[in-house]
């Protein structure tokens, strides 16, 4: 069993390594659904971008250094701006329905 240093003891490649996060969303450009992982210090205050496994479009869900946007800005800032919800999990738990893992039917 591997020991976990304390937080002030992780170098930044240790935190590039772990996935502390995941999305699960739906490409905008191939409608292909996926689930990516990263680093809660990459997209607390750094930069995410995900590749989309259908098409390889890039897909922006965090920037906090300005690099794409003036400011700071996540993709939870953007679908607020829609009216849309952004389902977290608390102490590593997130309840999932069908739907949020498939997305939605087209009918």
């Amino acid at each position: 069993e591997k020991d976990v240093p304390p937080p002030s003891e992780t170098t930044s490649a240790d935190a590039s390594a772990r996935k502390d996060l995941y999305i699960v969303f739906t490409c905008a450009v191939c409608e292909t659904r996926s689930t990516k992982g990263m680093s809660r210090q990459a997209y607390e205050s750094g930069v995410v971008i995900v590749t989309c496994p259908g098409c390889n479009n890039r897909h922006l869900i965090a920037d906090h250094l300005g690099w794409f946007q003036d400011g700071k800005w996540t993709v939870e800032d953007l679908l607020a701006e829609r009216g849309e919800n952004v389902k977290k999990g608390a102490d590593g738990t997130i309840e999932l329905t069908l739907e949020d893992v498939m997305g939605r039917s087209k009918t």
